[in-house]
């Protein structure tokens, strides 16, 4: 995801500018990083957790739930 952004704002000739956060007491930190400059947009990257694999491939934290080619696997072997 940061590469895709990176990307996307060099094509735009927008500069990127990376704050690392770890804990609660670094977000004003962070802010009063991000607010210095004249113009600023705030991307978070939270850590979550999906029901679906699909946003976990797409670069978030882990998927949990079901599989669901095993459901539909499953479910033919028991029409059958």
């Amino acid at each position: 995801m940061v590469k895709a952004i990176e990307a996307a704002a060099k094509t735009s000739g927008i500069g990127v500018q990376h704050v690392k956060v770890q804990a609660p007491a670094d977000f004003s930190g962070a802010l009063l990083a991000i607010s210095k400059s004249r113009d600023s947009l705030l991307v978070l990257g939270l850590p979550t957790i999906f029901g679906l694999t699909i946003f976990a491939e797409a670069g978030g934290l882990m998927a949990y739930g079901a599989n669901r080619s095993e459901m539909w696997r499953h479910l033919v072997i028991n029409l059958r």
